[in-house]
């Protein structure tokens, strides 16, 4: 996702901005985080759990304040500690 990102950024429309948001497991009905599969998911992410989706509307609406038309380019990172 970041190349696809990176390459819609640089090589779109004038004027636009790109941000992407790309969530590991995120606990939901249909992914839940008890599942049978979880725990080898969890051990697959950053932060060893699976993400809420209040963090990823966090996130979201972090990338998507009134646009100032300043471009800018950044990721949002977690990791383990």
């Amino acid at each position: 996702m970041p190349g696809v990102t990176m390459y819609i950024a640089t090589k779109g429309a004038t004027g636009v901005t790109v941000n992407g948001v790309q969530p590991g497991p995120i606990d939901t009905e249909l992914s839940p985080a008890d599942a049978p599969y979880a725990e080898v998911m969890k051990e697959l992410t950053s932060v060893g759990r699976f993400g809420r989706v209040e963090e990823i509307a966090s996130a979201v609406a972090f990338l998507a304040p009134a646009w100032t038309g300043k471009p800018i380019q950044d990721s949002i990172l977690t990791h383990k500690d």
